[in-house]
Parts: C-alpha cells; structure tokens; sequence
C-alpha cells in the first residue's frame, strides 16, 4: 500500500530549555502524519517500519537510521496517524552536518517518499553547538562554520543569562571579546563598528584603558603615523573646520586659574625608562572663560618656560607673563631678515640695573678710525640669509672689533654682528670731545684777538704821544 508522509512540526523543546553551559542534544526530534496516497486517510494504528536518510546538497547519503520491529526493537508507533522519532539516538550524527541537508524517508516496504524535504532550522541548531576542531567538542556556546545565524528578535547573552542588548559579553577576567583578522594581507577587520546615525557610536568605551598597536587613523584610513588625524573642510570663508577638540569637564563654580587640559610628549630609550621631553597645556587665564596656551621643554630635568599665549593674544617667550605686551622675550632672540619698527626701538637702560658705571674716553679718536662703507650682500652664497637687494650702508665688523670691540658680536656660528645702537654713545661722546676742542679753540683764538687789539691799540697811542 502505498503511503504519503506529510510534516507537521518540528521540535525543539529539549534545546530551548537549555542555559550556556549546557550540552547541545545530538538528536532531532521529527513529527508527522502518515496517510494513505491513495484514499488519503489515515492508516491503521500499528508499529511500522521507516527508514529515515539525511543527504547533502549533492545528493549523497550522509547518515541513516533504521527504526524497526526487527532487531533494534525501535520502531514507529503510529497512533490515530500520528507518530514521533527521535533521530540520532540509534546512530549517532558524525561529522559536521552543513546545511542545506535533506531527509529521506522510506516506509517499508515501498520506496523512499518523494520528494524528500529540506531541514532547516534544526540542522543549523545541531550545526551551531558543534566546533569544527579535530575531535568537534559539542559544547554550548561554542559556534562556528561559514554562516552562523540567530533571531533578530531577541538578546544574545555569552556569560549571562539575562542579557540587556542584542549581543552582551560577560567574563570575569581576561578577553570578553577578541577579534583576529588572520589575512597578512588586503583589508580586512578585527573588529567593525558602524553606525548611520550622526550622533551615534561605531564604538563605544567606558572606564579603564584603551590599547592601539599600530597606526591609527581618525577621518583617514591610510594613517602614515601612530596617530594621522585628517579633517574634512566644508568650504566657505566663515566655515571653521576643528578635527581636534581636547576638553575638560569641570562642575558649576569650579572654573579656577590654570584648570584645562594638556599633552605630554614622551621620549623612551633603550633601558625603557620614559622621560618627558615637553608638554602643551591649554588652561584657563583666570576664572573667567579666557584661555591661555602654554608651550614648555625640559632641558636637563627642568622643565623651562617655552611660549605663553594669553588669553588677550600676549606672547610670552621665556616667560608665562608677557604683560601689556604683544610679544615679550625674555632671553636673545635672533631675527634673519629685517625687522620694522613704527614707534622705534627701545633698550632697556635703567641705572637701578647697572653698576660698574665709567665714562667713555677717547671715542673721538675712536671713530675717526671708524670706515663707513656702502656694499652689497652676497645674497646668492647665503640664500637662507634673507638679505636684502641693493647697495647697504654700514660698517665692516671686524674693523669695528679692531677700535671699539665692545660693539661687536661673534655668533655661534662664526660670523660677527655690530650693535649699531650702542655707537650712539660713542658717537656722543666723540662730538662732545669735538666741542671741548672746539671751545678750547674758540677761548684761544678770543684770547689772541685780545692780545692782538691790545698790541694794535698801544702802537696808536706810542704814535700819538711822538707827534
């Protein structure tokens, strides 16, 4: 008689009833109702004979699993046309059963049903709790294969039971989460993290530390650097493009002097003993919402005062308080170019810092050894030099080192430099020589026109007297 086999259901109760940790059940349960092909009714309460095969994609039998009246005392009981197997106890599933797989079922003594049917979703629950190592541990939890896939109805918990998002890890030490991209090459990703909503996270951490190996890119997927950052300018002249934004959080009524953030740069040598070389910090000036920016080197262990930004725009090299000046430097500082006054020069040359205080002597003679010159600079030979085009007036440095050296200097590099400034003393004392002699000139020369009128008036009076 030929018979018609038609599924009702699957079950999985044995498996949904299970926590982590549990062994995954190496069987699938199977439901149907067996009717008559040609009448369609049920067939007769009985113990009957069914000969169930799982094949491939290809067609090939894979497994198979008698349920008889025979020697194996298995057979399927029929009850009002209802009958239930459990598969895999009799012969145990080997291997790891990939889907698509299909089941063949055969009531003897016809032949086997068509057309077979596809099974599903207990082949991918057997096919998740099985591990594709050598010896395929078949634990809970451990899954693997090309296609692993799970509702999207519903938290996935690894570590707990009561799971708060669509996947949460829970472990008490070590990695909760580890991703390997095993490729040496082309792109490939440990870990991807996206996100469509502009004011999501593609990732998210809290707490503890944050470890890179490697370069990191932010807004550029080719980083040449530990760190490559690279913005993106939107265009227009009123647009400000920030892609670097360093700040510090600090409750109401806290805003103190000095409060900001910073960065520290570090250098480490071979003995892996780090030394900070520098540090930029960015905090406030005052209590107000002004800010100041302070740039600082350590030379020697001593960390020294570098460059100071007020929050007024002030510049301060050397010094964190550059005043009421738009640039104070305190130390040398040299110019390779020109520089361009509109209110002048000032030297500082209060007596309250001097002592040792003299008298020039001798500037006359001084400068009348002094040669003025015009020349023009070898701008071609000293291009980093920035000197300027056209013939110059002034002096030759070492002739000056030679009659008044105080005047001149001699750089790290060799060359010399004259402080056409300090001349100006020189130069006063000289004219003022040039006055004393000019005087003294002067009272001689009265004195011998009074001599001479005296000599002149006499032999007038010696003239008349002989008449």
């Amino acid at each position: 008689m030929k018979r018609s086999l038609i599924l009702i259901a699957l079950s999985f109760l044995a498996l949904a009833q299970l926590s982590w940790g549990q062994t995954v059940p190496q069987t699938i349960s199977y439901q149907g109702v067996l009717r008559d092909k040609t009448t369609g009714d049920i067939v007769a309460n009985d113990d009957y004979d069914i000969l169930f095969t799982l094949y491939d994609n290809a067609g090939t039998a894979v497994w198979s699993e008698w349920h008889s009246v025979g020697p194996l005392n298995n057979p399927v009981t029929v009850t009002d046309g209802v009958f239930s197997v459990i598969l895999g106890k009799a012969t145990p599933f080997t291997g790891i059963l990939a889907p698509p797989v299909e089941l063949g079922i055969r009531v003897v003594p016809d032949p086997e049903m068509t057309p077979r049917i596809e099974l599903t979703s207990v082949i991918y629950a057997l096919h998740a709790g099985r591990s594709d190592s050598s010896d395929y541990a078949q634990k809970a939890g451990e899954v693997s294969g090309t296609y692993n896939i799970f509702p999207s109805d519903g938290n996935v918990g690894i570590g707990t039971a009561s799971p708060q998002y669509a996947l949460q890890v829970i472990t008490g030490s070590g990695r909760a989460v580890h991703g390997y991209a095993q490729l040496s090459a082309g792109t490939n990703y440990g870990i991807y993290g996206q996100t469509n909503s502009n004011d999501g996270y593609a990732g998210y951490f809290v707490g503890g530390r944050n470890y890179f190996s490697g370069n990191v890119g932010i807004g550029t997927t080719s980083p040449g650097t530990p760190l490559h950052i690279m913005g993106t300018t939107a265009g227009g002249a009123a647009q400000r493009d920030d892609f670097l934004t360093l700040h510090q959080k600090t409750t109401v009524g806290q805003m103190v002097d000095g409060l900001g953030v910073g960065m520290t740069f570090m250098v480490e040598d071979v003995d892996n003993v780090a030394n900070e070389i520098a540090v930029i910090y960015v905090t406030r000036d005052g209590a107000d919402n002004g800010g100041k920016i302070q740039l600082r080197t350590r030379e020697a262990g001593i960390l020294k005062q570098g460059i100071t930004i007020r929050a007024s725009g002030n510049v301060g090299i050397g010094t964190i308080n550059p005043g009421s000046y738009k640039l104070y430097v305190n130390g040398n500082f040299y110019v390779n170019g020109s520089a361009y006054c509109t209110n002048g020069v000032w030297s500082g040359s209060d007596r309250r810092w001097k002592r040792n205080i003299a008298p020039l002597e001798g500037s006359l003679s001084k400068v009348l050894q002094l040669r003025g010159v015009t020349f023009d600079w070898r701008r071609d030979e000293f291009t980093d030099m920035d000197f300027d085009e056209g013939t110059q007036v002034g002096f030759i440095a070492q002739e000056v080192e030679a009659v008044i050296p105080e005047l001149v200097n001699t750089g790290e590099d060799g060359y010399k430099a004259v402080a056409y400034d300090k001349l100006t003393a020189v130069l006063i004392e000289a004219v003022k020589e040039l006055k004393a002699e000019k005087d003294a000139l002067e009272r001689r020369v009265a004195a011998l026109e009074t001599a001479l009128h005296k000599r002149q008036l006499g032999s007038v009076t010696t003239a008349a007297a002989g008449q």
